[in-house]
């Protein structure tokens, strides 16, 4: 059996910060990760060249027969025809850049360990049509195509689960629904895409689909929840409000009323890591069974520096007169996230890169000092315990 290897280069950097913890091939782009694909397409176990820190996680798998192939293309049915027919020493390109490579075990000893090997024979595939990712905004540009594509390829030669009569549903041939999902009083629309729904999620009451739409394992649309295609829900996620040509990958939520367009949405923390976490920081709106508060379930708390949260003059001119706390306002479309404090002014860095995170900063700490509890510390070094905000936030407006 062949062994496909998929390899990071300098795209790596432009889908930074999704890229910090986890191989271009881990990303999801219509109803499975970039790897899920070529493994399903090949037939073949995909192991990974990336980052020396991730290589633990994904390691390195090779033997006699090997297809070294970008990590950021996508496979089809026209690519991987010539893949099958590439000879040992073979290279595809487009352009300058390496698409795919075929090795034997002593070359790909030789490339790994950096020595010399025989000169590849390189053929340009221009006109080969596929997919490929080169920036964070191809990922829900191309989402409707490989929406479409992976429906195609999963639903062929089977039969869906039937779907209930308290459904309406428009283009029923074009919805897929696995053993274990639930979905009752719901409105599909799969006239306008495809429709698949995974094992033992559920649509609950009132929601509204139109396709291309995909609904990972045990995730939930949430009740009255109006869903636009191109949208990717992956597996463990709550999802509520109006949601339009996003991905969400697995374990992320967005249950609140408001809405979501063009974006695409990540947890930085596999089942795995979740799994054998110490604690969990658990964040909202609607995160966990907590309703959107910050929740330190295990034996921490938060430090943040008053003065770095940035605040703008005009937003804090506006509060002073008005007698309003700027942290206990509707901050809609602002980022808190935590990160492991040795790649935090990577993530800042990389954030600053683009114009939305131009204030982008370290504000805070997670800390052993004050379990359970959120601490501001003052200009003056004092400390203020921040509470929760009493009573209802002004609701989204637009």
């Amino acid at each position: 059996m062949a062994n496909i290897i998929l390899f990071d280069n300098e795209v790596r950097d432009h889908l930074r910060p999704f890229t910090f913890t986890r191989p271009v091939g881990e990303l999801r782009i219509g109803i499975m990760t970039i790897r899920e694909k070529w493994e399903r397409m090949m037939n073949s176990p995909v192991s990974y060249i990336t980052q020396d820190y991730l290589a633990e996680k994904y390691p390195l798998d090779y033997g006699q027969e090997n297809f070294l192939i970008n990590g950021s293309v996508l496979p089809s049915p026209q690519l991987i025809r010539i893949l099958k027919q590439m000879d040992f020493n073979e290279a595809y390109l487009r352009g300058e850049e390496l698409i795919a490579a075929k090795l034997n075990e002593r070359q790909f000893e030789k490339l790994i360990n950096d020595e010399d090997f025989d000169e590849l024979k390189g053929r340009d595939i221009e006109d080969t049509q596929y997919i490929k990712i080169n920036r964070l905004w191809d990922l829900f540009l191309y989402n409707d195509q490989a929406l479409r594509e992976d429906f195609a390829l999963l639903t062929q030669g089977r039969v869906s689960q039937p779907i209930s009569d308290t459904n309406r549903v428009l283009g029923a041939e074009h919805v897929f629904v696995e053993p274990g999902a639930r979905i009752e009083c719901a409105v599909i629309n799969a006239e306008t895409g495809p429709v698949y729904i995974d094992r033992d999620a559920e649509i609950m009451e009132g929601s509204v689909i139109r396709g291309p739409f995909y609904l990972g394992q045990h995730s939930e649309v949430k009740v009255g929840a109006k869903i636009y295609g191109a949208t990717t829900i992956g597996p463990y996620c709550k999802v509520g409000g109006e949601v339009k040509n996003s991905i969400l990958f697995g374990y992320s939520n967005k249950a609140h009323e408001g809405y979501l367009g063009n974006s695409v949405i990540v947890v930085e923390h596999d089942e795995e890591t979740i799994r054998r976490a110490d604690y969990i920081l658990d964040l909202g709106p609607g995160a966990g069974v907590h309703g959107g508060e910050l929740v330190a379930a295990g034996p921490v708390g938060v430090e943040v520096e008053e003065a770095a949260v940035p605040v703008d003059d005009a937003v804090r001119a506006a509060c002073g007169f008005l007698g309003l706390d700027p942290w206990e306002i509707a901050n809609e479309g602002c980022l808190v996230g935590f990160v492991h404090p040795e790649v935090a002014d990577a993530v800042v860095a990389a954030m600053r890169e683009r114009p939305e995170g131009a204030v982008a900063t370290v504000v805070g700490r997670v800390t052993a000092d004050h379990p359970g509890l959120v601490v501001a510390r003052t200009p003056l070094g004092a400390g203020r315990l921040v509470d929760r905000p009493l009573g209802e936030q002004l609701p989204r407006i637009c």
